[in-house]
């Protein structure tokens, strides 16, 4: 077995760790149309500059109101946007399930001893429903959300941070799906492995070089975690 004593595994959630199709994102959307009447609101998070829940609502507001959100507004966007999650969850529009493979992996690099920390552009809450709801178990302590950054970089900086803080880990890989996941990498010189759920093969074409479609390999995932942390 690999030891990974050293390492701090930093992992996305959605569609990283949890699949929810575009049911969420369709939510996220639906809170700015109830509370501000806007009904265009892009979903298409690769043409957002931060792809976080603060970052976005950010440019939302700007985009479309032509003025910054208030920390009331951010709040109010947040409990609308959490409000329509249940309420699609208890109406079996959206099913949260966990990308093949990842309880059984999780609980594996833990076993070979890493700190697992989990860096999410969404709000803190809706990042601890949809785990719920997958049965991915957590700890609450251990995700680092838009809550704390409206940066990507701020936030998976506030999480290898804090793990840093013990002498022990000496190394980071990062688990993400996105090319804001690839990006940010990139800024903070952080190995990153990819998640392809849907199939899109986009992450090999911006130069990952170990992409997985879920983890029911769990071999070949740990090997490249041996690859990268050389």
């Amino acid at each position: 077995m690999i030891d990974l004593h050293d390492t701090l595994c930093l992992f996305d959630i959605d569609d990283t760790l949890t699949r929810c199709g575009s049911i969420g994102s369709a939510c996220f959307a639906t809170a700015f149309d109830q509370l501000y009447g806007i009904e265009d609101l892009s979903i298409d998070w690769s043409t957002y500059k931060h792809v976080t829940d603060w970052g976005l609502t950010y440019q939302a507001f700007k985009q479309h109101l032509g003025r910054k959100p208030s920390p009331s507004d951010l709040a109010d966007v947040e409990a609308r946007y959490n409000q329509l999650l249940h309420e699609a969850i208890d109406a079996g529009n959206l099913v949260v399930k966990e990308v093949d493979g990842a309880s059984d992996f999780l609980a594996s690099v833990q076993d070979a001893g890493a700190t697992v920390k989990m860096a999410t552009g969404g709000w803190s809450y809706s990042a601890r429903l949809k785990l719920s709801q997958a049965d991915i178990q957590h700890h609450d302590r251990d995700i680092y959300s838009s809550d704390i950054a409206w940066s990507r970089g701020g936030i998976m900086r506030a999480a290898i941070d804090k793990a840093m803080e013990s002498p022990q880990i000496k190394k980071v890989v990062y688990f993400g799906d996105g090319k804001w996941d690839v990006e940010t990498c990139r800024q903070l010189d952080v190995p990153i492995i990819g998640l392809d759920v849907n199939g899109r093969k986009g992450l090999r074409d911006l130069g990952v070089k170990h992409v997985f479609g879920d983890y029911s390999d769990k071999r070949s995932v740990l090997d490249a975690i041996k690859q990268l942390r050389s």
